[in-house]
């Protein structure tokens, strides 16, 4: 029996990696620098066997006196965890970040990101338990009296409140670099779906005031993890069925796409 319920658990897990195509977030720059979206909508699922399946999607903007580069990733995965616990684990971040500018005036622009990834037939009604999420940046001033301030918004499933960290800084004297690390919250929400959206938005007002002023941001993954306690022998053969039912559907979709 034991031999078995290993054999239902890697089926699970490798099921659940078959149920759509991996593709890239969608990017956006709005505001005193503009680009349109890049990047895909389409659902990002896990990988089997606990690879992760993941994405870097790169972007860049320009304006007058103001440069805007990055690349974003988004990843998701599902793996035993040993004793009947399987876990499913979705992050979004910025893998890079990088802002250059020495604008006379103050601009004001807005990077919008957006993943959906597929829920596993098994995770979908639980409960999905959050990290909390930082703003790694660093903002290098070129003159005294430059002003920088940034919002980062981030926003899961349309059911959790938007959760924001807002930071300001002000350089006091030329060459300033300042680190901010600080980090948002831990909640949860229960009842998923079968599909999973992380929304994240930064916003910056800049005031360089002629003056060169670089932004660097890394790191500050989003990530909602989605565990799956142990079940009984007779559950785990039930959703095994759930799960080849989905690949089956998969499969089919492939066929007939063909």
């Amino acid at each position: 029996m034991r031999g078995a319920w290993k054999q239902s658990v890697a089926a699970l897990v490798g099921a659940v990696g078959v149920a759509g195509a991996a593709d890239a977030a969608v990017v956006s720059v709005t505001g005193f620098a503009s680009m349109g979206p890049t990047g895909s909508g389409a659902v990002l699922s896990p990988g089997a066997g606990g690879a992760f399946a993941t994405t870097l999607t790169p972007f860049s903007a320009s304006a007058e006196n103001l440069d805007i580069s990055g690349i974003v990733r988004a990843r998701s995965t599902v793996r035993d965890l040993g004793g009947g616990v399987i876990e499913q684990a979705m992050d979004l971040a910025w893998q890079e970040l990088r802002v250059v500018t020495c604008a006379t005036h103050e601009i004001s622009f807005t990077i919008n990101l957006s993943q959906s990834f597929a829920i596993g037939p098994q995770f979908v009604g639980n409960e999905a338990s959050f990290n909390s999420f930082a703003s790694y940046t660093n903002v290098q001033f070129g003159g005294a009296g430059q002003t920088a301030s940034w919002t980062r918004t981030r926003t899961d499933g349309g059911a959790v409140s938007d959760v924001t960290i807002a930071r300001t800084r002000t350089s006091t004297t030329t060459g300033t670099t300042l680190f901010d690390g600080l980090s948002g919250f831990g909640t949860s929400q229960t009842s998923l779906a079968s599909l999973y959206t992380m929304n994240m938005a930064l916003s910056f007002t800049l005031s360089p005031n002629g003056h060169l002023m670089t932004f660097t941001d890394t790191g500050g993954p989003t990530i909602a993890t989605l565990v799956m306690v142990p079940m009984t022998s007779a559950a785990w053969a039930g959703a095994v069925g759930l799960a080849m039912v989905g690949a089956f559907a998969a499969k089919r979709r492939r066929g007939i796409a063909g």
